[in-house]
Parts: C-alpha cells; structure tokens; sequence
C-alpha cells in the first residue's frame, strides 16, 4: 500500500466538505429529487469514514480516530456527512 501522508488526507476532507454542500444549495435552488441528494450525502459519508479510516494508518492517528468518532456522532444527530460541512452550513443557518 502506499505511503499515505496526512496533508494528503486533509486536502481530500477538504475537496469532499466543499462537495458536498452542492447538493444541499441545489435543493434549496432548483427541483433536485430529494432521493438523489440523500444518495449524494449517504455516499460523501462513507468516502468521508474511508479517509478518515484512512488516516488512523498515519502518525497521526490518535486525531483521525477523533475525526471518525466525530464524523459518525455528527452524521448520526444532525445528518451532515462531514464535520467540515457541518460547521460551514449550521451558522448560516442560524443567522
């Protein structure tokens, strides 16, 4: 396998984040079927859990585990696939 390095991962949380607040902007601004923008979100989860499962392969390990208790918790009470995207969307809609 190869080496994998954490700012690799950490740019693909990133990539996958900003990914997937599209699909919440299109059901806000266009007739998108809501069967398709849950297969959107259920699939960014699960990329989300391989890179994350991904990095406890790291040094880092110990904040990636974090990262993953993380990602389950947040997707399991509020439904965001990444814990990124659930910080860029709740103050917004705070506000």
């Amino acid at each position: 396998m190869p080496d994998i390095k954490t700012p690799k991962l950490i740019v693909l949380v990133l990539i996958l984040s900003l990914a997937t607040l599209v699909p919440g902007w299109m059901r806000l601004t266009s007739e998108t079927p809501p069967g398709w923008i849950f297969t959107a979100g259920l699939i960014a989860f699960l990329l989300n859990i391989v890179i994350a499962i991904l990095g406890l392969r790291t040094p880092q390990k110990w904040w990636w585990a974090i990262y993953l208790a993380a990602s389950i918790v947040i997707f399991i009470l509020a439904g965001f696939s990444t814990p990124l995207s659930a910080l860029l969307t709740l103050p917004r809609t705070f506000l």
